[in-house]
């Protein structure tokens, strides 16, 4: 499945809009299964041109009569409308955006859900906010016992031995408290007392140590709230989780960088320029090479990462000869001394 999306500067402000935005599949283009490559989706086709008629026919087709293009919003993205879980979409595009994970905005604040009891039910996957924690915790803490141990093996590799086990106290009729056994304590910390830095840390525990993972798990600046200390734990967690899914993060932080210095891990260097972000992909083999001698967050602080994204410098090929024809340094410095004043040759 290919994605084309581009947006234009409205005149005379600074808004935009979508100019381009379809998608679609090569593959079924170039091997002759359908007539176009965007056979799925494209504003263009509600413009009167004829050539986008039975694209606009094929689409149509795949929908119920209420779910029809006419429905969807010309200023809103293709991908995010279709990734509403509202609006049934065709079953390959569905099943495929409905099966990622991406968590951007996790809250654990004072008064969030995370805090607070919750209803006891059987379920398995974690809202993109992390809102269900408590539930999601109960279905698999207590109903698996590699993933228990593999929470509490993380925890005890956050907090040292002093911690014990979690704990879900029944808060209400069918509500259940989230909370965490410390050896030092008689009674369990609920989850309300404890700190933003721990459920955090909590949360991507369960993220990465989830047994039916997401198709592709997004984290965006996991490192926000955390503890040094904790980041190689979550760096290991995340390796780990790889093996079984594709695991995407984002981070300004060094220190969390430098735990992935000997994972050798895809790197991804995102770059403002002249209005645009541009995302380079480092090869991996360069990039292991500098590893060898230094530590990857060293190499993002320095400005390094984003120099080794540049294209390299072809080599000059009859360099040996040049520097046959050049003068001594000696001789070079001489003749700098005896130049007439402006007209200096450098």
């Amino acid at each position: 499945m290919t994605l084309e999306f581009e947006i234009s500067q409205v005149r005379g402000g600074s808004a935009y809009k979508i100019t381009k935005d379809s998608l679609g599949n090569w593959y079924t283009c170039e091997h002759g299964l359908e007539g176009n490559a965007h056979w799925f989706y494209s504003p263009n086709t509600r413009e009167a041109d004829p050539s986008d008629k039975q694209q606009l026919d094929f689409f149509a087709g795949m929908f119920t009569p209420h779910e029809r293009p006419d429905a969807y919003e010309e200023n809103e993205s293709l991908v995010s409308q279709i990734a509403d879980p509202e609006i049934r979409v065709p079953r390959i595009v569905g099943r495929v955006l409905g099966a990622w994970n991406v968590h951007h905005d996790v809250h654990v604040e004072r008064g969030s859900t995370m805090r607070r009891p919750a209803t006891t039910q059987l379920t398995k996957r974690l809202a993109s906010d992390g809102s269900n924690l408590v539930t999601v915790l109960h279905t698999l803490y207590t109903g698996s016992k590699e993933f228990r141990s593999q929470i509490d093996e993380g925890m005890r590799a956050g907090f040292g031995e002093e911690y014990e086990r979690l704990e879900f106290q029944p808060a209400a009729a069918q509500q259940i408290q989230l909370s965490v056994q410390w050896k030092s304590s008689s009674q369990p910390h609920a989850g309300s007392d404890l700190s933003d830095g721990t459920l955090r840390f909590l949360f991507l525990l369960t993220v990465l140590s989830h047994p039916e993972p997401a198709a592709l798990v997004a984290i965006d600046e996991p490192e926000t709230g955390l503890h040094p200390s904790m980041l190689p734990v979550i760096a290991e967690y995340a390796e780990a989780a790889s093996e079984r899914t594709q695991v995407v993060m984002t981070s300004h932080s060094p220190e969390f960088l430098d735990a992935f210095t000997g994972m050798s891990p895809h790197v991804t260097v995102c770059h403002w320029e002249q209005g645009q972000t541009h995302l380079y992909g480092l090869a991996p083999e360069t990039l292991g090479r500098w590893l060898e001698q230094y530590r990857l967050g060293h190499l993002f602080t320095r400005g390094d990462l984003e120099a080794l994204a540049q294209e390299p410098v072809e080599p000059v090929a009859d360099l040996d000869d040049r520097l046959k024809d050049l003068p001594s340094e000696d001789d070079a410095m001489s003749t700098l001394g005896n130049e007439p004043e402006g007209n200096v040759n450098a």
